[in-house]
C-alpha cells in the first residue's frame, strides 16, 4: 500500500480495496505453503509399517494413497483461479487511477501468473509424491473448467481486437493486433501457471499404468495449447475414472 501512496501518489478506496485484496492472496497462499512444507517436514522421517500382500497395483495405489495430503491442497487451484479472474479486474481499477497520474506502470498486473504458476510449481515440487495422483487430477480440473469463462471472453476480446484492424481508424491498425497479442500472452501464461498440477498428473498416471504413454505425451505437450488442454484433461478424467472403477472391481478403495 505504502508503494502506491509514495510512487503514484494517489491515495483513494480502489487502493485500499485492491491492496487489502491482494494481501489476502499472497499471505494465504503463503500460510497454506509453510504449513504444507512443515507437514512434510514433521512427517519425513515417520514411519509406519504396512504390509500389503497379493494386491499388485492395486496394492501399490492403496499405498500411495495412504500417504497422500489433506484436501487443504485444493485451496491452492482456487487461490489460483481467483488470481486470474482478479487480473482483468486490477486492470480496470489501474486504467481508472491512471487517469489522476502518468507514473503508473500496469505491466506489472502479466507478472501475477507467473507468480501464481511459481506457488504451484513449489507446492507440487515440495509435497512431490505425498500428493495422490486423484489429488493432482482434481486440482487440474479445478483450474481447467473453472477458467473455461475466463479464455472464452479472452478469445472474444481478441477477435474483436482483430476486426479493429478493419475499422477506418488508422491507429486501430497496431493498436488492434497489439491487444490480441497482450491477451494471448496472458491467456498462455495462464495456462503454464497450470501446467505443474497437469503434468504432475499425467507424469503420475501413466508411471502407475493408469494413463497409456501415448495418450500421456499428447496430453503433456497440448497442455500448452487453447481448448486442446481442456479437451484432453477430460479424456483424461474419463479414463481416469474407468480405471478407479475396475480397481474398485478387485476390492481396491481409491
Amino acid at each position: 500500500m505504502s508503494y502506491f501512496v509514495i510512487k503514484v501518489g494517489l491515495f483513494s478506496i480502489e487502493l485500499i480495496a485492491l491492496a487489502e485484496l491482494l494481501c489476502f492472496i499472497f499471505l494465504l497462499g503463503a500460510r497454506m505453503l509453510y504449513r504444507m512444507a512443515r507437514r512434510y517436514i514433521v512427517d519425513v522421517d515417520r514411519v509406519d509399517n504396512c504390509l500389503i500382500v497379493g494386491a499388485g497395483n492395486g496394492g501399490y495405489l492403496l499405498m500411495n494413497e495412504s500417504n497422500k495430503v489433506s484436501r487443504a491442497i485444493y485451496v491452492v487451484p482456487v487461490i489460483y483461479v481467483l488470481g486470474m479472474y482478479m487480473m482483468p479486474v486490477l486492470f480496470w481499477m489501474v486504467c481508472t487511477m491512471q487517469e489522476a497520474t502518468d507514473s503508473f506502470d500496469a505491466g506489472w498486473i502479466m507478472v501475477m501468473p507467473i507468480v501464481l504458476g511459481l506457488i504451484n510449481l513449489a507446492v507440487v515440487l515440495i509435497l512431490g509424491k505425498r500428493i495422490s495422483r486423484v489429488q493432482l487430477l482434481i486440482c487440474t480440473r479445478i483450474i481447467k473448467y473453472a477458467l473455461i469463462p475466463f479464455y472464452v471472453i479472452g478469445g472474444f476480446c481478441i477477435i474483436v481486437a482483430l476486426l479493429l484492424m478493419f475499422t477506418p481508424v488508422v491507429v486501430m491498425i497496431f493498436v488492434g493486433p497489439t491487444v490480441a497479442i497482450v491477451l494471448s500472452v496472458i491467456g498462455w501464461l495462464g495456462l503454464l501457471g497450470a501446467a505443474p498440477f497437469s503434468i504432475g498428473y499425467i507424469v503420475r498416471a501413466c508411471s502407475e499404468g493408469v494413463q497409456g504413454k501415448v495418450l500421456s505425451v499428447f496430453a503433456g505437450i497440448f497442455q500448452f495449447f487453447f481448448t486442446l488442454d481442456v479437451i484432453f484433461v477430460i479424456v483424461l478424467a474419463v479414463k481416469d475414472r474407468s480405471f478407479v472403477k475396475a480397481q474398485k472391481g478387485y476390492g481396491v478403495i481409491q
